[in-house]
């Protein structure tokens, strides 16, 4: 059963079993009694004394081992040998590793990346270049690869690379063209275009708005589906026209023969919806996007 006693060190009350040692302290005082020993560090205490008592009996235990010339307990798995070095002939210790494995053994980087990459003088001490007879021969930088000339994939400008497979010339257009991707997978639709095959089509349509008939610049032209996205219009060049901001607004996703009762509901000025076959406008539609732009 557990006794009520007192400790000798401070005389604070205890619990104790009947087993107890005669000498009964409380867990205070054995803490304070074992901090500054080996004993404390591993009870897990980890304050300056007992990680300096920990060191110095680490100390006297590799010392004693030493003196009986056993292997220490840092060391006893490590076994070093002497070689020459591969590439200079300077004799260095190094651990014993398989040696099919490791043939070639170097005394430092500068003479594996000799041995590898040829002779860098610049790189190389006189000491450490004087060991190594016959190779004093002058290491040139090699020159930079020559750009490759690439086609922005969204803008078609002409622009240089050091990599072949760069597709844009910035992050822009490369984000413009995701961006473009991406509603055609939103909605279903086949095909892409590209903004250099817009401005072409808006220098083609004497660049203007292909309903409006206003001049627009480049700056403000866009590229709008004549048949939209939500309605099952394709997401190639044969379904865009170029067209000026308000108009591109104002058309939403209506139809042409929507849009234009819209507009004459709403008392504005009439736009052009549909165009003569002869028009280059209607020759640049595919047969689809007339199909569904009736």
């Amino acid at each position: 059963m557990p006794q009520q006693d007192s400790c000798t060190n401070c005389g604070k009350t205890v619990t104790r079993s009947k087993t107890s040692a005669a000498r009964i302290t409380c867990r205070e005082c054995r803490e304070k009694e074992r901090c500054g020993s080996t004993s404390g560090y591993s009870a897990g205490c980890r304050c300056h004394l007992c990680k300096d008592a920990k060191a110095a009996a680490m100390r006297a235990y590799t010392a004693r081992r030493k003196a009986e010339g056993r292997p220490c307990p840092r060391s006893s798995w490590r076994a070093f040998e002497s070689i020459d070095c591969s590439c200079c002939g300077t004799v260095f210790s190094r651990e014993k590793r398989n040696q099919k494995r490791y043939a070639a053994a170097y005394c430092s980087y500068l003479c594996r990346d000799y041995d590898k990459y040829g002779p860098r003088t610049q790189h190389l001490p006189k000491d450490h270049m004087a060991r190594m007879t016959g190779k004093t021969c002058e290491w040139t930088p090699p020159k930079p690869a020559s750009p490759f000339t690439i086609e922005c994939g969204w803008c078609e400008a002409t622009f240089q690379s050091n990599r072949a497979t760069t597709e844009y010339c910035q992050n822009a257009c490369k984000s413009r063209a995701s961006r473009t991707r991406r509603r055609g997978r939103e909605y279903g639709a086949r095909g892409t275009y590209t903004w250099g095959e817009v401005v072409r089509l808006w220098a083609k349509f004497d660049k203007a708005c292909a309903y409006c008939r206003t001049p627009t610049a480049l700056t403000e032209v866009q590229a709008e589906h004549v048949v939209a996205l939500a309605r099952g219009g394709a997401n190639n060049i044969g379904n865009i026209l170029p067209s000026c901001g308000p108009c591109n607004s104002d058309k939403r996703d209506l139809s042409m023969s929507e849009w234009r009762a819209d507009r004459n509901r709403r008392e504005l000025d009439p736009v052009v919806t549909h165009w003569a076959p002869d028009d280059a406008r209607y020759a640049h539609l595919t047969p689809a996007t007339h199909a569904l732009a009736a």
